[in-house]
């Protein structure tokens, strides 16, 4: 153990990566396309509903700085291995000369950084199911979301209005909440992740800002859209920087257009269809009357990891994730009901406005 009383290097990347929700294997060997077998130091994945991510681990414990041949040999292993990303840790650091080589594929932490990923871990180690959870105590009261509701039903030019047509009743939606740093600017904030949707949420004192997104972002995806942070590029400068093959890059920017997260409208130049929120000036949902544990009254259960939530937000927001915690929030709904076609209204029950997602997400549970 080293002398500063911490754990090995290997185990506290390995901690690291459970507390974010990875299923964790330590000193795999794995045989390569090309017949060649490979130990690395540990393989971490999670399980999406339509995909799985995969990630090999390499630790290095020693004085010396990595040089760039290291980390190429690391890329040839991912190759081989056909692995989506690697993480390289060493207890020293990177030459320039490696830290170009490496490019967005293969994340480089060197001793300080290290330090700080990890030094908000308890010695024991932090895993999903240990991660604290919180729920909000609404602000709203019961009859003013009734009333709001009810403001929210339509009243067309000809025909009937809409009506209730149930209670007014209270539901809690999940959220991972995570304190972040920006990569680029070093902004501190707070950041989530919608637990049902994926989508990206930043609190402020009086709004709440979402950047929607699909659910079903795959890897290969959130890489492309964190190549495209930078700025516009050509596909093919976008494929060098990344590591992958041209065609799976314009493939894939192809997917993303018609999902209308990138935009392909200049000549032979893409950029990002959409404005990543910024961290700067966020709250923490902490802050607004929580109480630890889960609700009492009616919930939903997270789809998405807490590893694949907090992927999400690095990769978007260019951002590091830490901290997480699972906070639930309180949403009012009812059924609205106009010539026998009926649909969900729901309220948010801190800041009292419509909550369009959570209409989507209660309307496909009740229509499921």
């Amino acid at each position: 153990m080293p002398s500063d009383g911490r754990a090995p290097l290997k185990d506290r990347i390995i901690r690291l990566l459970k507390s974010r929700g990875y299923r964790v294997r330590t000193d795999v060997t794995m045989e390569g396309r090309s017949g060649r077998a490979h130990t690395i130091h540990a393989y971490a994945e999670y399980r999406a509903p339509l995909h799985t991510s995969r990630i090999a681990v390499m630790c290095l414990d020693k004085r010396e700085p990595v040089g760039a041949d290291e980390v190429y040999e690391f890329i040839q292993i991912l190759d081989d291995l056909e692995l989506d990303k690697g993480v390289l840790a060493t207890t020293s650091w990177f030459t320039p000369e490696a830290m170009e080589v490496a490019g967005r594929r293969v994340l480089l932490w060197d001793g300080p950084k290290v330090e700080e990923l990890t030094r908000d871990l308890p010695r024991a180690g932090v895993y999903p199911h240990e991660l604290r959870i919180y729920h909000l105590l609404p602000r709203l009261k019961l009859t003013r979301a009734v009333e709001r509701i009810q403001g929210l039903l339509k009243r067309p030019l000809v025909g009937k209005k809409e009506k209730l047509a149930s209670r007014v009743a209270l539901i809690y939606l999940p959220v991972y909440e995570f304190t972040v740093r920006s990569l680029e600017g070093g902004v501190e904030g707070f950041a989530a992740v919608d637990a049902l949707t994926g989508d990206l949420l930043i609190f402020r004192e009086r709004e709440v800002q979402r950047l929607v997104l699909p659910e079903d972002l795959t890897d290969t995806e959130l890489t492309v859209l964190s190549g495209l942070r930078a700025g516009p590029a050509l596909i093919e400068d976008l494929a060098a920087s990344l590591g992958l093959d041209f065609d799976t890059v314009d493939a894939t920017v192809r997917t993303l257009a018609g999902r209308k997260l990138v935009d392909d409208s200049e000549v032979e130049r893409v950029s990002l269809g959409f404005s990543p929120p910024k961290v700067d000036g966020s709250v923490s949902l902490l802050r607004v009357g929580v109480k630890r544990g889960r609700p009492k009254e009616r919930l939903l259960e997270p789809k998405m990891s807490v590893g694949e939530a907090a992927l999400r937000l690095e990769m978007l927001l260019g951002v590091e994730a830490t901290g997480p915690r699972m906070i639930f929030l309180p949403n009012y709904y009812a059924m609205a009901e106009r010539d026998g076609a009926r649909r969900v209204v729901a309220v948010d029950g801190i800041f009292g406005r419509e909550a369009q997602r959570a209409e989507e997400v209660i309307q496909r549970l009740i229509s499921s």
